[in-house]
């Protein structure tokens, strides 16, 4: 295996290269995530070797969003479905949002 990418990633990228202008990376069927791209110095958990700020480099920011509002549920408008499928799926009170979209 030479690289192994997600697959939003891959869907920017893969989009990159037909079109520069490509922004978002975004997936939705049975999971659901998305990915962008973030000027590097903008990347706080990004530890930088010193004197190095990443200039106007961009990095693909991979944001795993299935999980959105899994913890505090505030903002979904989840329904007595969501409940069931997620009391009932092999990974309870995680990736709620994945779940709605699936």
């Amino acid at each position: 295996v030479s690289a192994l990418v997600n697959d939003s990633v891959g869907t920017l990228v893969t989009g990159y290269f037909e079109e520069a202008t490509a922004e978002v990376g975004v997936i939705l069927g049975t999971g659901t995530n998305a990915c962008y791209w973030e000027k590097v110095p903008n990347i706080t958990k990004l530890p930088s070797p010193d004197g190095w700020s990443g200039g106007e480099q961009r990095m693909c920011i991979n944001m795993e969003w299935g999980n959105f509002d899994s913890v505090n549920k505030k903002v979904l408008p989840y329904t007595q479905f969501d409940d069931v499928i997620d009391q009932n799926s092999p990974n309870p009170g995680k990736q709620r949002f994945e779940k709605m979209m699936s």
